[in-house]
């Protein structure tokens, strides 16, 4: 199984059952904002990269591996919609629009 540190750490750590505690927001837009607020620009660029590769790896089962990757009580589905999401919240954060 390939490793993808940053979205384990961002599922795991952000993303879970707690994410409205820890990020203090019921909207997905608050808690990526939250994340966003402690991440380098390094770290971001990273986080997009590993993002397309979990894509990239599952063209035809995205939303399947990433709920067997990630269990829990946040539903993310579909995957790809909250990637783009994130991507879009990165790069203007980034300052790329």
């Amino acid at each position: 199984m390939k490793d993808y540190p940053l979205l384990d750490n961002l599922m795991g750590g952000y993303f879970n059952q707690d994410a409205d505690l820890i990020t203090g927001s019921t909207e997905l837009e608050g808690m990526i904002d939250y994340y966003l607020q402690g991440a380098s620009a390094n770290l971001l660029r990273n986080l997009i990269n590993e993002m397309d590769d979990f894509q990239t790896a599952h063209p035809d089962d995205l939303d399947k591996a990433f709920c067997e990757r990630y269990p829990g009580d946040l539903d993310m589905s579909p995957v790809g919609e909250f990637f783009d999401i994130f991507r879009k919240r990165i790069q203007e954060a980034l300052g790329q629009h």
